[in-house]
């Protein structure tokens, strides 16, 4: 309905009021009263509450499925994100254990660039970090 201060329209104003979670009890009931010169009856009052809790309970409700989503998106994005990195560590135990299982057997670093280039689909520049780190943790 847009802010219910700044509208020319009266039944759009007093829709505004109404539905507003902004406004309190009391300050929608001295508006109805005061602009719109409506008399508050003990029904009225009643209703006027009953739509107060009403749009209270329907922002309450918006807010629970928005974060109840968020939460859901960022689980799985999380869950996603792990799996990730895990597939992604274990690769590189498993490509750090071959190039020392091929070192151990007497095959030249060079060949165990081309060798891990080819099994496992790497760039150059990839295998030799592999390669070269193995070294590093050697010394």
């Amino acid at each position: 309905l847009g802010d219910p201060h700044n509208t020319e329209n009266p039944i759009l104003r007093l829709m505004g009021v109404l539905l507003s979670d902004t406004i309190g009890v009391h300050e929608k009931k001295k508006i109805m009263e005061e602009e719109f010169h409506i008399a508050m009856t003990m029904e009225l009052e009643s209703e006027v509450s009953e739509l107060c809790n009403l749009s209270e309970g329907v922002y309450k409700r918006g807010l629970s499925n928005g974060l109840e989503q968020g939460l859901e998106q960022g689980l799985e994005r999380g869950i996603e994100q792990g799996i990730e990195q895990g597939i992604e560590q274990g690769l590189g135990r498993g490509i750090q254990g071959a190039v020392e299982l091929l070192r151990e057997s007497g095959i030249d670093d060079s060949t165990i660039v081309k060798n891990i280039m080819k099994k496992y689909q790497l760039s150059l520049e990839d295998a030799q970090n592999y390669v070269y780190a193995a070294n590093d943790e050697r010394s």
